[in-house]
């Protein structure tokens, strides 16, 4: 009969190991355990010489955490990795801006706001954003429209530009092209795929999975006709 291991046991025996192949290097205790735990997730021993800490960095982290602050990452996996019950308990909460709902449907209502005053889009779109204080999170989407001068850079930006060069496509076709589901579906994946292959969103993070989610909403339940 196979050993059945806890997965905390296997934690424990992680740490021990990381502690044996530090060998004689002390660390400071109140950042040994932080140390240790970027070790154990990344597999990097680096980052026991790399790691820098200001004063009282510990400390006051965990004087925030107790005190109700949230969270804020720049990826999504990494607030996938915190133990939201036990922060939530604090009154805490954690957040990641990268792939967020809100920023990427304002970035698409004001897209092709530069076309309001004409060539050059970009540079007109992004100042017209300024002008009236738009978040800097939409300037940015708006900075890389088309991917004219900038490839999508964000989650967000991406999956406008998606949708976007999508909608274009309607747009300048004719009703009767447009009447068949069939033809809709094949445009849908021929623009797609070509904005795929030409790498319009290799900087952007945005997965594969990602792409044929989206690909798949706007084929089945999005009403662009």
């Amino acid at each position: 009969m196979p050993e059945i291991v806890k997965p905390m046991d296997i934690e424990k025996r992680s740490f021990e190991i990381i502690t044996e192949l530090l060998g004689d290097r002390r660390l400071p205790p109140e950042v040994e355990p932080v140390v240790k735990r970027v070790i154990h997730t990344t597999a990097d021993f680096d980052y026991a010489d790399n790691l820098r800490f200001s004063d009282r960095a510990v400390e006051r982290g965990v004087q925030a955490l107790r005190s109700g602050c949230d969270i804020v990452t720049d990826t999504q996996m990494a607030r996938a990795g915190i133990n939201k019950t036990i922060l939530g308990r604090l009154g805490g909460e954690a957040r990641c801006f990268m792939s967020d709902p809100d920023v990427a449907a304002a970035g698409g209502f004001y897209y092709r706001i530069g076309r309001m005053t004409g060539k050059p889009y970009v540079e007109n779109g992004v100042a017209l954003a300024k002008s009236n204080h738009l978040p800097k999170e939409i300037v940015g989407i708006l900075r890389e429209y088309n991917g004219e001068q900038k490839l999508p850079s964000t989650l967000e930006s991406a999956i406008v530009h998606v949708v976007d060069s999508v909608v274009a496509k309607f747009d300048v076709l004719d009703k009767a092209t447009l009447s068949s589901s069939w033809n809709q579906d094949i445009l849908v994946y021929q623009t797609l795929n070509e904005n795929s292959v030409s790498g319009m969103y290799d900087k952007s993070g945005f997965s594969m999975n990602m792409f044929l989610q989206i690909r798949d909403y706007l084929i089945k339940e999005a009403k662009l006709f």
